[in-house]
C-alpha cells in the first residue's frame, strides 16, 4: 500500500490546510507542464484526493493499521480514472493551475543595456552616451489600443477574459483549467476600432538618448539604475528603469583580476640590482614607483587605489633583455660579477 503521508511529507495528525498547502507546493514543484515527472505528479495527486477527503482518510488510515481489505468491498485505489471522474481539476487544485499557467504574469519593464568600456573609463570616471530603445505608452489612444477608445465584448472569451483548458496527460484523467484570454489579455473587452498608430498594442517604440555620468572608482560587477526610463505599462501606469551593464574591453598590457589591475614593468639588470624610483606609464598618467634593491623578478608591486572601485594596481617586474653588449660593459660585468 502507498504511503500517502510520506508521497505529501506531513505527519498523520496533519490537519486539513496542511494537507492541502503542502500539496499545492508539491504540485507546483512536479508537474509535467513544468517539466515535473508525470508519475510521480500522479502519485501525489492521488495522496492529496484520498488524505483531503475525510471519508477517505478515515478508511486509507483503517487500512494502514489493520491492513488487508478490512471495511472495504474491493481496492478503492485501483481505479485513478474512477476516483476523479467528473471533478473539475481546477477546484480539487484551488486554482492550482491559474497559478502555473496564467499568461497574465507581472510585466518586467525594466530595460537592460551592455556598455562596452575602456579601463581608463572605470578608473578615472566619464561620461557615457547611450541610444536605446523602449517603449511608451500611445498618445494617440492614450494608452487604451482603441481609435476611438470605445470598445466591444471579446469575441473568444464571450466577454470572460478567460478561456477553459483540458489536458489529459495522465491516463484516465481530465485536467480542466483556466488561462487569460490571449485575444483580450484578459480585459474581456477588445477595441471597437484598432488604434493605427500603435495597432492596438497600446505602446508605441520610442529611441532615446541619454549621457551617463559614471563616477570615479566605478565597480563595472554593479548595475547602474536610472528610473523611469524604461518600458511603460499602459494598464497600470508603471513606468520601469533602464539598468546598465558594463562589460570592459581587452585591453593588450593590462590583466584585470577582480577589481585589481595588472601590469609590467620591464627593468635592466642593474635597475633590479640597485632599486630606486621609476615612472609607470599608466594611461595619460606617470606613476611613480619605489622599486627596492634586490627586487625578485616577477615579484608584485603593488600601488594602493590605481585599480577598478577600490582596487590596487600591481606592477610585475620583467627582466629587460640585453641585446648587445660593448666589450668595456662585458670587461665592467665581469669585474663585478665576483664583488656579487
Amino acid at each position: 500500500m502507498e504511503d500517502y503521508y510520506k508521497i505529501l511529507g506531513i505527519q498523520e495528525g496533519a490537519t486539513e490546510d496542511e494537507v492541502k498547502k503542502k500539496f499545492r507546493e508539491l504540485a507546483k514543484k512536479h508537474h509535467p507542464d513544468v517539466g515535473g515527472d508525470a508519475n510521480k505528479f500522479k502519485k501525489i495527486v492521488e495522496a492529496y484526493k484520498i488524505l483531503s477527503d475525510k471519508k477517505l482518510r478515515t478508511e486509507y488510515d483503517t487500512r494502514r493499521k489493520f491492513g488487508g481489505n478490512v471495511g472495504f468491498g474491493g481496492d478503492i485505489f485501483g481505479n485513478m480514472g474512477d476516483l476523479f471522474r467528473g471533478q473539475n481539476f481546477d477546484d480539487l487544485l484551488g486554482g492550482l493551475f491559474g497559478d502555473l499557467f496564467d499568461t497574465q504574469q507581472y510585466q518586467n519593464l525594466d530595460i537592460m543595456i551592455d556598455v562596452e568600456m575602456e579601463i581608463p573609463e572605470l578608473t578615472k570616471g566619464q561620461k557615457k552616451s547611450i541610444i536605446f530603445q523602449r517603449k511608451i505608452i500611445c498618445i494617440q489612444c492614450s494608452g487604451s489600443g482603441s481609435e476611438t477608445k470605445k470598445f466591444v465584448k471579446c469575441n473568444i472569451c464571450n466577454g470572460a477574459g478567460k478561456v477553459n483548458g483540458r489536458s489529459n496527460f495522465l491516463t484516465g484523467i481530465i485536467f480542466e483549467s483556466q488561462s487569460i484570454c490571449g485575444n483580450c489579455k484578459g480585459d474581456g473587452r477588445i477595441p471597437e476600432k484598432i488604434c493605427l498608430q500603435c495597432q492596438g498594442r497600446r505602446t508605441i517604440t520610442k529611441q532615446e538618448s541619454l549621457t551617463v555620468d559614471l563616477p570615479k572608482g566605478f565597480d563595472p560587477r554593479e548595475l547602474i539604475a536610472i528610473p523611469n526610463f524604461g518600458d511603460e505599462d499602459p494598464a497600470t501606469g508603471r513606468v520601469g528603469q533602464l539598468v546598465i551593464r558594463a562589460h570592459i574591453k581587452p585591453h593588450p598590457n593590462i590583466r584585470i583580476k577582480g577589481n585589481n589591475l595588472i601590469t609590467e614593468m620591464h627593468l635592466s639588470i642593474l635597475d633590479i640590482l640597485l632599486g630606486g624610483q621609476f615612472e609607470l606609464k599608466f594611461f595619460d598618467e606617470n606613476v611613480k614607483i619605489n622599486i627596492p634593491a634586490g627586487v625578485n623578478i616577477e615579484e608584485l608591486v603593488r600601488i594602493p587605489g590605481k585599480g577598478i572601485g577600490r582596487g590596487d594596481l600591481y606592477v610585475q617586474i620583467k627582466l629587460k633583455p640585453i641585446k648587445k653588449l660593448s666589450k668595456k660593459a662585458k670587461e665592467s660585468l665581469e669585474q663585478l660579477k665576483d664583488e656579487i
